[in-house]
């Protein structure tokens, strides 16, 4: 609840419940500038906050104490699609960055042979089909971020001895890449580098992915 410039964490049974603050003072909207609370729900041991700054379009989430003191950012500044502040829609109960989903939004690209190629926010899992548990795909040992890629996605994935085979396709130029990464999802390297969808060596791996990457 919002009062003069001033914010409350009310109970929604009895209408009552501590200001927020930040080192012990009530927080100022117009100090805030921008940024404002958009959400804030009860924990175990205090509050969560989330805020959405109206010109960025950006997003943070504090947790504070039980008085409405805030502690920390339990999310730093991130957009809507940032799957740390997405998971916590389900604590807040709400639909926080307007995607129309509450949660991480999961997405499954595709799921031939036997490895299930899944978009859960901002990254990709490489997931078993047979128990829908795989690692996330990265590389330098850091998740890849879809934002990142660009024009770039993964189109299909699959299991081999080592590890793992990625294809991709560019949205803008219909080219083709192919990666190959270790056991824990992490990229070693491209075993086909960017081509045209009639490459051969493209096409061979077709019988690998077991599917029609390029559509002919």
């Amino acid at each position: 609840v919002q009062m003069g410039d001033n914010f409350y964490l009310d109970a929604i049974s009895t209408g009552s419940g501590p200001i927020l603050k930040i080192s012990g003072s009530p927080v100022s909207a117009i100090a805030c500038g921008t940024w404002a609370p958009i959400g804030a729900e009860q924990t175990a041991g205090g509050y969560y906050v989330a805020w959405k700054d109206s010109v960025s379009g950006h997003y943070t989430a504090w947790s504070t104490d039980s008085n409405g003191n805030y502690i920390n950012n339990i999310v730093p500044e991130v957009t809507g699609t940032n799957a740390s502040f997405q998971s916590l829609e389900t604590t807040f109960q709400q639909d926080l960055n307007g995607d129309g989903s509450i949660g991480v939004p999961v997405k499954t690209v595709e799921m031939q042979g036997s490895t299930e190629l899944v978009q859960m926010g901002d990254n990709f899992y490489l997931d078993a089909i047979s128990t829908g548990s795989g690692p996330i795909l990265k590389i330098s040992g850091s998740p890849v971020s879809a934002i990142a890629c660009g024009t770039w996605a993964p189109i299909a994935a699959e299991q081999t001895a080592g590890g793992y085979y990625v294809a991709w396709k560019d949205s803008v130029s219909g080219h083709y890449t192919a990666w190959s990464t270790d056991s824990n999802g992490n990229y070693i390297n491209n075993i086909v580098p960017e081509v045209t969808g009639t490459n051969a060596s493209f096409q061979s791996l077709e019988t690998t992915f077991q599917q029609d990457l390029n559509g002919d």
